[in-house]
């Protein structure tokens, strides 16, 4: 998933080089379990484990 986020910004850069000077890309952790409220989104975990 990272070199995917990697490649989209090369490609950007590549296209837009007097607009884009900056690409910051964020990795966001979460969780199975919150607060005993189960993921909405937990069948998709599975392209993870």
């Amino acid at each position: 998933m990272e070199n995917d986020a990697k490649s989209v910004v090369e490609l950007y850069f590549k296209l837009y080089p007097e607009i884009i000077s900056e690409i910051d890309i964020h990795e966001e952790m979460f969780t199975v379990q919150s607060c005993g409220i189960n993921n909405p989104e937990i069948k998709k975990l599975n392209e993870f484990f």
